[in-house]
């Protein structure tokens, strides 16, 4: 499968990664190979009876004076270890900012990408977009300061 340069990503020396929304325009009939995974390397997750719930996070619980807390802490801590990502409630922000910030959300990623590559930022090194729900690494937040 042949990419043009638009259309792919290349960060600090790895492979080009072909932008999934290259991919979803070139209306594939196939899984590219280096998507697949063969069973063998899959294991298995949770037994297939049982569906997996994503982790909640009470905020109100985490600014707690009592052992909530803690038991909050470590739900927390374990969203991030086991998923890597976790749903967060009563955490104040008003359903309008909410609602605007999905509606900005969609409208850049539908971007072009040469579009969506005038808000590249490099971070630790590495060149790319930083995705929505990625880690800066500490660092503050380069990605929301506009073109460069």
């Amino acid at each position: 499968m042949e990419m043009g340069s638009e259309t792919q990503l290349q960060l600090s020396g790895s492979l080009p990664v072909p932008n999934v929304q290259a991919l979803a325009a070139e209306c594939l009939s196939d899984i590219p190979p280096r998507y697949l995974r063969h069973p063998d390397e899959l294991g298995q997750l949770w037994p297939s009876t049982v569906a997996p719930e994503i982790p909640v996070i009470d905020m109100s619980k985490l600014g707690d004076r009592s052992s909530r807390k803690e038991t909050e802490m470590e739900r927390l801590h374990s969203a991030c270890r086991d998923w890597g990502f976790f749903q967060l409630i009563n955490h104040g922000i008003p359903e309008d900012v909410l609602q605007d910030m999905k509606i900005d959300m969609e409208e850049f990623f539908k971007l072009p990408l040469p579009e969506k590559m005038a808000y590249e930022k490099s971070l630790n090194g590495l060149d790319g977009l930083l995705r929505c729900g990625t880690s800066s690494s500490g660092q503050s937040a380069p990605h929301l300061s506009g073109p460069r």
